[in-house]
């Protein structure tokens, strides 16, 4: 089974039609006779995590801590656009593979 993320319901939609079988809408995903399940959400899923994630010490900056580059990007689920995510933190852990139809930025609109 492959997790496809489209950028909004109606990319979703074009790109489950495209997919040999049927294929039927549950909550906020498409399950596709194929297995494949086509989700989506809106706005911001993912969000850059504060400074202060990556160092206690940079929980109150000033221009001498600028600017702020970690090794690693850590990101998490925005707060705001929470509730379209739900399939997204599920589905993923059953899935073979992932393909991401969204647009590509480190701060992911999806």
């Amino acid at each position: 089974m492959r997790l496809i993320i489209a950028e909004k319901p109606s990319l979703a939609r074009a790109i489950a039609a495209a997919l040999p079988g049927q294929s039927r809408r549950i909550a906020n995903h498409i399950q596709c006779s194929t297995g494949d399940v086509v989700a989506w959400c809106a706005g911001h899923v993912l969000e850059m995590a504060p400074p202060e994630d990556y160092s206690e010490s940079l929980r109150t900056w000033s221009l001498d801590t600028l600017p702020i580059v970690p090794k690693d990007s850590s990101g998490r689920i925005s707060g705001r656009d929470r509730a379209p995510a739900g399939p997204l933190e599920v589905v993923p852990d059953q899935a073979g593979g992932s393909v991401r139809s969204t647009t590509s930025q480190l701060e992911t609109t999806c």
